[in-house]
């Protein structure tokens, strides 16, 4: 008698178990295609979790500006940026080149690479060029008024094959206060130089040194091309 009792229940249980079944199966199919779509939205995800604005400072930043030769910012203060193309031959003179070298080996006996490096050594380094390569000078000039001139920076193909900053400095290199082509990056490209921001003399006035803070706030940001 309790047998014939407890049949009538067994439907009851395995619709219960179905019930169940099918309730964890939809939880299991809905989580997964959650999953899924921010597997497939990673940009998504990742952008909505960052700080807006902030970008990899290795890679660009938040208000990158770009020319030709290279890329940099300055930090929002839209400096004023005027450029003009040259002739490389008619820039870079071997007599001129000579006479800065000379400058570099006063107390050596022979300069780094043990080549005197005299007028027809350069003249020899700038048969690379024609008189067709060009050059650029880009002139930042300060949001104000200020004691110093403008930063100029100078970009030339890098048609003399240098690997290296080793290798730039060694032929172009400035030993003087003053210069406006000093070297200051190189790439397969090119070859950038940038002037100096006078000598460190404060007139009194309480202006800023524009030249000298322009170039702290631009040169570590540009990436050559």
């Amino acid at each position: 008698m309790a047998n014939e009792q407890a049949q009538p229940n067994k439907p009851r249980m395995n619709a219960y178990f179905l019930y169940l079944f099918i309730g964890v199966f939809v939880v299991l199919v809905v989580s997964g295609c959650s999953v899924l779509n921010k597997s497939a939205n990673p940009r998504q995800s990742s952008q909505s979790e960052a700080a807006p604005g902030l970008l990899n400072p290795k890679e660009t930043s938040i208000n990158e500006k770009s020319t030709d030769a290279f890329a940099y910012s300055d930090a929002g203060r839209n400096f004023d940026m005027s450029e003009g193309n040259f002739a490389v031959l008619e820039a870079m003179k071997p007599s001129e080149l000579a006479a800065n070298s000379a400058e570099c080996t006063i107390g050596k006996d022979v300069n780094e690479s043990g080549i005197e490096k005299d007028k027809q050594y350069f003249q020899q380094l700038l048969s690379a060029y024609t008189e067709n390569d060009m050059g650029t000078a880009y002139s930042f000039a300060y949001d104000g008024q200020s004691q110093e001139g403008d930063w100029k920076v100078t970009a030339i193909p890098n048609k003399l094959g240098y690997i290296n900053m080793d290798q730039f400095k060694n032929d172009f290199d400035l030993c003087f206060a003053g210069g406006i082509r000093y070297p200051l990056l190189v790439s397969r490209n090119y070859l950038l130089f940038a002037s100096a921001c006078g000598t460190g003399f404060d007139d009194g006035s309480g202006l800023p040194h524009g030249c000298y803070e322009m170039q702290q706030i631009i040169e570590p940001t540009i990436i050559l091309k």
